[in-house]
């Protein structure tokens, strides 16, 4: 009798009796895969949870649920690290991240101590013993050593959740400390994604424009750095520096000292953050080969300019005209940089454009920038594999496209899956369902 009046009340009222949404059918889910040129597929899942979010940071999935929890997930293996719930009855204010650079140079430093302790095991297993040199290699284990733990103390994890910072161990999940940003002696409400390094964390403040470096092991903000209005978009850090972006138009470059390196002004106000891009190569011979390392700050305006600053002078490289406003920030894959304009058109741009003659040769850099191809429709840049760059086009569609040229190779419809992530670190293709299935894609060496 019960069901039947709640029945006639629904009907009444125009609702709808729902039982519990079926979970997605993983079969319907492998034929989507089964399509794509990526042969090499692993598949995890996460059931009883929903996904909102997945941020792709270093060597893990971060997985934000409706349950507002934070799931670690190593996104190789699909090995849960730990999970995280915030106390303060709320999701998390932005994607989370990670110190910038530190596990990849926590990765170095094992690699480097494994190779120590291995030279200095033969060395004392050696007939004819090199005391100088097995001092050497002792000292040197001891550095590496001392490094290393100094550095795990900072390879840390952070959110931002109701205006509370959370600072968590990388790898263990274990939470170091929470801090209340409005009680701090200089009131903070974050208006934009944080960033992180082993010894801040970066914090735009809404109410008075700054962004400000939160020291780690003080837990505090003692310097400020000031912008002309409301910062934008994440901040962006490479050592020493960290670079942030305006409402006033200017992008700028601060010391993690406090001293403003250099700021530059573009024709619009800017929406998006920066992106810092890294080219290195060798040049010289023999003793005289040496690494370059060439860093360059790319900026998108409204002024309809993708602008390309020396990263560590300010310097104006090249800006490229693109004819529509720009709100999305760039990625910077090798020597090209994708940028995603309002009119619907995903660019590849030259990091280095040149001038050739008629020859083909080589006759100077461009200052205005160098279009490689344009794709209508395009929505972002997703991987790039040693066969192809991987677009997201209309109507998640995943466009494969030759790099140099910009022709389209293949497309399949991955509409299934709102979860398409982009990955500017490797070659794999990570396909994810709010209800927790989770696809790890690469392509069979095998093929190319």
């Amino acid at each position: 009798m019960r069901t039947r009046i709640a029945a006639s009340v629904a009907a009444v009222w125009g609702l709808a009796l729902l039982a519990p949404a079926a979970r997605a059918d993983k079969a319907s889910l492998d034929a989507v895969v089964a399509q794509l040129p990526f042969k090499n597929v692993k598949y995890f899942d996460l059931p009883d949870e929903s996904i909102t979010r997945v941020t792709l940071l270093s060597d893990a999935l971060y997985v934000e649920t409706a349950s507002r929890k934070v799931y670690a997930i190593d996104r190789e293996t699909g090995v849960v690290r730990w999970v995280f719930e915030t106390d303060t009855g709320a999701p998390l204010d932005y994607p989370p991240v990670i110190a910038h650079g530190v596990p990849e140079e926590r990765a170095r430093l094992e690699d480097d101590l494994v190779k120590v302790r291995v030279r200095l095991e033969d060395e004392k297993r050696a007939k004819n013993r090199d005391m100088v040199k097995l001092r050497q290699l002792l000292v040197r284990s001891r550095e590496v050593q001392e490094t290393h733990r100094v550095l795990l103390e900072r390879d840390n994890f952070y959110c931002l959740s109701k205006g509370w910072l959370f600072c968590l161990d990388r790898m263990g999940g274990q939470v170091y400390w929470r801090k209340d940003l409005s009680r701090l002696p200089l009131p903070i409400i974050p208006s934009a994604p944080p960033a992180a390094c082993r010894s801040h964390v970066f914090v735009a403040d809404l109410k008075l424009d700054r962004l400000y470096p939160i020291e780690v092991g003080r837990q505090d903000a003692v310097l400020k750095f000031q912008a002309g209005e409301e910062i934008v978009g994440q901040p962006a850090f490479e050592d020493p520096s960290v670079y942030f972006t305006s409402k006033d138009g200017y992008a700028y470059c601060f010391h993690t000292t406090g001293d403003l390196i250099w700021k530059q002004k573009t024709l619009g106000p800017i929406k998006a953050g920066p992106t810092i891009g890294i080219r290195r190569w060798s040049e010289g011979e023999g003793k005289q080969k040496h690494e370059v390392v060439e860093k360059t700050c790319y900026v998108g305006s409204t002024d309809m300019g993708f602008y390309a600053f020396d990263a560590d002078g300010g310097n104006l490289r090249w800006k490229y005209e693109t004819g529509a406003i720009i709100e999305t920030p760039a990625v910077a894959v090798g020597d090209t940089v994708y940028v995603k304009t309002e009119q619907g058109a995903l660019l590849a741009l030259n990091v280095k454009p040149l001038h050739k003659n008629e020859k083909g040769e080589v006759i100077g850099e461009r200052r205005d920038g160098e279009l490689r191809w344009r794709i209508p429709l395009g929505e972002r840049f997703i991987v790039k594999t040693d066969s192809r760059v991987y677009v997201l086009g209309k109507d998640r569609q995943l466009l494969g496209v030759e790099e140099l040229s910009g022709a389209i190779k293949s497309r399949h419809d991955l509409s299934a899956f709102p979860f398409i992530l982009t990955n500017a670190i490797d070659g794999t293709l990570y396909l994810i369902h709010p209800d927790g299935h989770f696809f790890v894609c690469k392509e069979s060496k095998a093929e190319f």
